[in-house]
């Protein structure tokens, strides 16, 4: 069973678990804070990075939008889990801008380019956005001044399934296309 997306509120602590019918396997927890995806250590934060549960304590408002995976090593080959989001959830009152609902990517299946429209994101926005293959690696990333829609060209990508993150100032959403 994969693990899911946790909605958290801050400072409360978020859970990330798998099963494996593998009675003997090992677990390795890692996190892309934009850099790539590193191993996690049992330290500050997070406790059960080898183990089926991950744990994640007293999420800060930093770790919203946070990419979680867990690879499953076997001899000479390895597993990996799809890619989870922790989203902190503010209840302070102090809202950021929710850009989850306030874009689409089309046409999805895709075969040479995606765009994104949106009518709610601010003119001239700068925004990051960042394709990830489905082991979480990067493979494009460029930034866009938002003008209600943008063309990503995405003809030279092998077929299957990719997540495509969109970063403002103030939020970050992820969602997923495939590749024809």
């Amino acid at each position: 069973m994969q693990p899911t997306n946790q909605n958290v509120t801050v400072g409360h602590n978020a859970q990330f678990y798998l099963v494996s019918t593998d009675s003997s396997a090992q677990y390795q927890w890692q996190t892309n804070l934009g850099l790539g995806w590193q191993n996690l250590s049992n330290v500050g934060q997070y406790s059960g990075v080898t183990d089926d549960t991950l744990i994640v304590s007293s999420v800060t408002l930093a770790n919203n939008n946070q990419l979680f995976r867990c690879i499953l090593p076997n001899g000479s080959c390895s597993d990996t889990t799809i890619v989870d989001t922790l989203i902190a959830i503010n209840a302070t009152g102090i809202n950021e801008m929710d850009i989850d609902n306030s874009y689409t990517i089309s046409p999805n299946p895709a075969t040479n380019q995606l765009t994104i429209h949106s009518a709610s994101i601010p003119q001239n926005e700068v925004l990051v956005v960042s394709i990830m293959n489905v082991l979480g690696e990067t493979i494009h990333e460029e930034k866009l001044n938002w003008g209600k829609e943008s063309i990503i060209n995405i003809q030279s990508f092998s077929a299957g399934v990719y997540f495509l993150q969109m970063k403002t100032a103030n939020a970050s959403v992820v969602k997923r296309f495939v590749k024809e």
